[in-house]
């Protein structure tokens, strides 16, 4: 395979992380040790028990990752990260990792590819967009910092959703940077990132876990619930 980064950084029963550079050993410390913290949390929250190793693929330059990430299928201009192969693909640019918080971030967006891979090889062949999405920021942590305040998320709320145009369903099932698609990366009108987020964190809040696994699992729940979710979100959350 092209461009498959070929320098091996570390290796355990969870993962492989490959690169085509070296990065700080505190980093790829850091994210071995967050990475099998949160595999567990997801597969807990599945109800799943195990998982199979990973490959992480790091490319130092948006250039080699666009290369590598192009076999599979056309790259949106504003993709960081896939998980094309079965393997998790993620830019990762050396200088970023200096800031701690910027590089707690790129963490958790590569967990948020774990999710995705958990998803389609144990959970469901179903693929719904604003579900997978919203599930994968909830268990990855990259909105944590919403979710021990919920104070703060209300501002949030307030901020990033209701002032913004709050689309129909229809738009969050296709990726894409265009107004009626996913990301709006056009108009930026809304972030299908952020109301699929709040979608699910409200499903989550509203039904028992049991409720919530088989809804999940279930194409025929998903197309039923999602005939109305936009205006039941907006009703039982905004305050």
């Amino acid at each position: 395979m092209e461009y498959l980064p070929n320098l091996k950084l570390l290796e355990n029963a969870n993962i492989e992380i490959f690169a085509n550079q070296k990065y700080p050993e505190s980093f790829i410390n850091r994210l071995e040790v967050i990475f099998i913290k949160q595999e567990k949390h997801i597969l807990d929250f599945f109800e799943i028990s195990t998982f199979r190793k990973v490959r992480i693929n790091l490319f130092d330059s948006k250039e080699s990752y666009i290369n590598f990430s192009s076999q599979f299928s056309k790259i949106s201009s504003y993709s960081l990260g896939n998980c094309f192969g079965g393997m998790i693909n993620y830019v990762c640019i050396s200088k970023e990792l200096e800031d701690f918080y910027k590089a707690g971030f790129l963490i958790a967006s590569i967990v948020h590819e774990l999710v995705h891979l958990i998803y389609h090889e144990k959970v469901s062949n179903y693929h719904c967009i604003w579900l997978e999405e919203g599930l994968a920021q909830y268990l990855s942590g990259q909105k944590s910092f919403l979710e021990a305040d919920n104070q703060k998320y209300l501002t949030w709320l307030e901020k990033e959703i209701f002032s913004k145009e709050i689309p129909p369903i229809d738009f969050l099932k296709h990726h894409g940077g265009k107004y009626g698609q996913f990301c709006d990366c056009d108009t930026n009108k809304y972030n299908g990132y952020d109301i699929s987020y709040a979608l699910v964190r409200f499903i989550i809040e509203s039904y028992n876990h049991s409720d919530i696994i088989n809804i999940i699992k279930n194409q025929e729940m998903i197309q039923e619930i999602e005939k109305d979710i936009i205006e039941e979100f907006k009703k039982g959350t905004y305050k």
